[in-house]
Parts: C-alpha cells; structure tokens; sequence
C-alpha cells in the first residue's frame, strides 16, 4: 500500500499544534492553581492627617501579592519614622514613599499668613521658573488686555498635582495648582479678585529689588493700575 506523504505532513503539524495548546493550557491552568507570590509592605494602622510625624506603630507590614504591590510601596517600616505626611491618610491604606516628606524634612510656616490657591493655568510659563517652598516670589498680575500691573510678595507654601498630592518640587510632577502665602487680609482679598480678572505670572525677584518693584497695595485698583496713574489719564481727558 502507498503511504500518501501529504497526509503524513498534514498529521504532524495537527500533533504538533494540539500539543501546542495542551501546554499553553497546563501553564495557565497551573498558574491559576499555584498561589501568587508575595511581598510584606507597609500599611497605615490608623486615620493620620497631613503634617503629623509618623511614629513605627502608625504603620504594620502585611503579605501582599506582588501584583496589587504599587510602586512606591514602603518596605522598611524604620526608613520613615519621624517623616512628615503631606496628605492625609485612612488607616489599612497602602504606605507610599510620596506620601512623606522626604528631602530635608521641610514645613513652610505660615501660621501667621493668609492663604489661598492658584491654578497653574493662569500662570505664564510656569514650568520655566524652578520653584521652592517657602521662598519667596513676585506675583505679577496681568489684566485682560496683557497690561501688567501690581506685584504682590508671596510665599510658596506648595505645590499640588491633578491628584491633589503636594509636589516637593516643580520638575518632579505636572502641578496644577501653587498654594501660596501674603502678609495681610488685603493682600488676599485684591489677589482674588483679580485671578478673575486676568491672570498671573510668577517671577524670581531679587532679594535687594522688592522695594523697587512692589508699590504700595492702597495705590491700586482692582485692576492692577495704580490710582496716580488713573487719575493722571482722567485729568488728561
């Protein structure tokens, strides 16, 4: 009898394809019956609000399996005794590295300043000044008509992403939002009345040039143009 050498070939590789899916199908099914591996992290034991210290028993290690493991989970519990959390914090959360303070265990005081928040999207080139917490920077304020006007002194408290997670500095994350920080209740009130109006743009000031590019708050409007001048143009009329 004549062996058709077709068929033969054709017989191989249909063996050698169900083969093929008999091993693919034992790794999956082994897989899904072996336990997945896992690693002990950190978890916070308890409610803590942003600016506390954390102490050792404020956190406990758990087995978790490596594929719910975030990338910034905290493995060594000693490591972060005594950092600051700059967010606040539900107990049996994940313990993140990004939660803390962790170059130079910085806190801006402004116990004593008023405060209020700015969208990144209403200043001019944010992204090309580094910034730093608890520096101080000019505040110039930009009318509707691209005349610029005053410049308030302000203070960077910090600086806050999409998430709502303080950024500890401008080229670690995308910020959209600068807290900042004035001396007096005026201060406060004329820069929020003019964010909108037009928009702001933050600049460095040199330490010896602040009393030569800010003007005295009660000689501007709301606008950002001083009275003097608002009142040469109107005598001018």
């Amino acid at each position: 009898m004549k062996i058709n050498k077709r068929l033969i070939n054709i017989a191989i590789i249909s063996l050698l394809i169900a083969l093929t899916f008999t091993f693919l199908a034992y790794k999956t099914m082994k897989k899904s019956v072996e336990p997945e591996k896992r690693e002990r992290i950190a978890y916070f034991k308890y409610n803590i609000s942003k600016g506390n210290k954390i102490k050792s028993e404020d956190l406990y290690l758990k087995n978790t399996p490596v594929s719910l493991i975030p990338k910034n989970a905290i493995r060594n519990i000693d490591e972060y005794k005594n950092k600051t959390l700059i967010v606040d914090v539900t107990s049996d959360d994940f313990a993140l590295s990004t939660n803390f303070i962790t170059r130079g265990e910085t806190r801006v005081d402004v116990d004593d300043m008023y405060q209020l928040g700015i969208k990144v999207d209403s200043i001019d080139n944010f992204l090309g000044t580094q910034l730093k917490e608890g520096n101080y920077y000019g505040l110039l304020y930009i009318d509707s008509t691209g005349k610029s006007g005053h410049i308030f002194k302000v203070k960077l408290v910090n600086m806050v992403d999409g998430t709502g997670k303080i950024v500890i500095e401008s080229g670690d994350g995308v910020v959209e939002e600068i807290n900042i920080a004035v001396e007096t209740h005026e201060e406060m009130r004329k820069i929020a009345e003019m964010k909108r109006l037009g928009s702001f743009e933050l600049v460095k000031i040199p330490e010896n040039k602040w009393e030569e590019v800010t003007k005295p708050l009660e000689d501007t409007d709301s606008e950002g143009e001083t009275n003097k001048n608002k009142n040469q143009k109107e005598n001018s009329n």
